[in-house]
């Protein structure tokens, strides 16, 4: 900037000398540049953005997010983190280094270390783990309002720029409401889509040996894409039985009736929908109930009514009894665990060609839970070898675990002990939820 003023000035009726005012020019001029210096370093961190195509999503549905605004060829580090409903906390850490645009993408760009490799749209979110160490399998749980997730881009460990994301549970316009044994007769939380949605088939959903309310998430989901779903324990729950035994079908008959009832419910479509030994209850009352139950969806499945179980200190679960009921009277169940064609009680194999409707399975070809691949093989011969009538789709996962069974895509799974990887059944996920979707939606 050109002075103002001549070689010489007047201030205060006296004139100072040029050397003195060339020393305080110079002493002002390296006060601006620092204060440039200054300015340039402030523009460049808030010239740091992390980019998302929508900060508030559907858990199920993918969400991009990049940065820009970096130099060329800088090394920077993405973290996530989220506390579920559980108040377990999540978090997740990747390196990448920022192409020549000053970017970096992770749909087009693998991680160079951290929380999962290749090149994913999603891998920074999926791939949370706990914060504290855990021995066994652990699922995120996700809170019904939505899972909060943090994002922060660091460059040698300095926050540049965050944003925070919000995965939604359930879409604008569901309902929940909570039913319970005193008053329903059973135990879950109904998830209707907004009003005003055209009349779809009504889903019933259960869990595993993990009891308790363990499908809330899903059903959510389903009934943001217009399915009225009910999440449904049966035991492990207050008014419930708290192991898995003796529990009687006609508890499952009680939910389904119910949900027929419900505006929006097309009661001539309904849906049961089992995970694991959930998937036991489903086939069994595909087959006892034709009348109620028109589709069935069975994932990582059995073939057989295995025994109840019973928690056993320091050991695995035992079996104690039957795990089912109809009538009163127990169903004819196997103790030989893992075994598709069970010498002990052949009877206990589930005649799932007596199903009056389609049928959808999934599996984990490294399931260390149990062989889910084999059962299903035995249903699917079962269903060939009786001409079976109605559409039956059979899904395999190579490489995938017994995660593979809760089927949303994008939910962080810790895996220890079910086998596959967090990756493998990650990407089983997002190739079977599409899936099921499209089989509810062609349920005739």
């Amino acid at each position: 900037m050109r002075p103002a003023h001549r070689a010489g000035s007047q201030e205060s009726g006296r004139w100072r000398p040029v050397a003195t005012r060339r020393r305080r020019l110079l002493a002002l001029a390296q006060i601006a540049a620092a204060a440039l210096v200054a300015g340039c370093e402030s523009a460049s961190t808030l010239a740091v953005h992390i980019n998302v195509d929508h900060r508030a999503s559907p858990f199920d549905s993918p969400v991009a997010i990049s940065v820009s605004g970096l130099e060329p060829g800088e090394r920077i580090t993405l973290s996530a983190s989220a506390t579920g409903c559980s108040g377990l906390t999540w978090v997740s850490n990747d390196a990448f280094t920022a192409d020549s645009s000053g970017n970096v993408d992770p749909a087009n760009e693998a991680p160079t270390s951290g929380s999962y490799q290749g090149k994913q749209t999603m891998g920074l979110l999926w791939s949370l783990t706990p914060r504290v160490a855990f021995t066994h399998d652990e699922t995120m749980c996700v809170p019904s309002g939505g899972l909060s997730v943090s994002v922060v881009a660091e460059v040698k460990g300095q926050p540049r720029a965050s944003i925070t994301l919000t995965r939604l549970a359930t879409a604008i316009g569901v309902r929940e409401q909570e039913l319970r044994p005193s008053t329903a007769g059973f135990y879950g939380d109904y998830f209707a889509p907004r009003p005003g949605s055209v009349i779809r088939p009504g889903v019933v959903i259960f869990g595993g040996s993990e009891g308790g309310l363990s499908t809330a998430t899903e059903a959510g989901l389903l009934a943001s894409h217009g399915y009225p779903t009910l999440a449904l324990a049966y035991f492990g729950e207050p008014g419930l039985p708290q192991t898995l035994q003796k529990v009687p079908l006609e508890y499952f008959a009680t939910a389904l009736r119910w949900l027929a009832q419900q505006p929006g419910v097309d009661g001539r479509r309904l849906v049961v929908d089992g995970v694991s030994r959930g998937s036991e209850a489903a086939l069994l009352l595909g087959v006892d109930f034709p009348q109620l139950v028109h589709a069935v969806i069975a994932l990582v499945p059995d073939d057989v009514a295995l025994c109840g179980i019973v928690p056993a200190v320091g050991v695995r679960s035992r079996c104690a009894g039957p795990a089912w009921t109809l009538g009163g009277n127990a169903l004819p169940y196997t103790n030989e665990f893992g075994n598709p064609y069970p010498a002990d009680q052949p009877e206990a194999v589930i005649q799932v060609e007596h199903i009056r409707g389609p049928i959808l399975l999934d599996c984990g070809g490294d399931d260390l839970v149990w062989p889910s691949c084999s059962f299903e093989g035995a249903i699917q011969q079962r269903l060939n070898a009786a001409n079976f009538a109605f559409t039956h789709e059979l899904f395999t996962y190579t490489d995938a675990g017994h995660g593979v069974g809760y089927s949303v895509p994008y939910d962080p799974t810790f895996v220890v002990a079910d086998g596959g990887t967090s990756a493998t059944t990650e990407l089983a996920r997002e190739d079977f939820w599409p899936m099921q979707l499209a089989f509810l939606a062609a349920i005739p």
